[in-house]
């Protein structure tokens, strides 16, 4: 029995004061089918085709990103950090990759 996780960024962030209080920190994502794919999309499946060296269109992506999170514990002017991770797959081959900043 298994247990996997992936941690695009292995840190203590507060997501709670994020949404426009002026502390930062905000996360949104986006879930991409073959159906619906977008630039986004594309542009993933370009990445994963030029970098990996083989043809790659996907049948499902997840992008995440957590854009100006700060730190649990911080002071007036907290450290901000954004990040991305996106996951996908083609139904035969899944990667996933981390961006920063984004």
């Amino acid at each position: 029995n298994y247990s996997f996780i992936v941690a695009p960024f292995w840190a203590d962030i507060n997501i709670q004061h994020g949404g426009g209080t002026g502390r930062g920190g905000e996360i949104v994502y986006a879930v991409l089918s073959k159906e619906d794919q977008q630039t986004l999309g594309l542009e993933v499946d370009s990445f994963i085709s030029t970098y990996f060296s083989q043809t790659y269109l996907s049948n499902w992506t997840l992008v995440v990103q957590w854009k100006d999170v700060v730190p649990y514990s911080y002071d007036e002017n907290p450290p901000k950090n954004s990040f991305q991770a996106i996951l996908t797959t083609n139904g035969i081959s899944s990667f996933y990759v981390f961006t920063y900043p984004c």
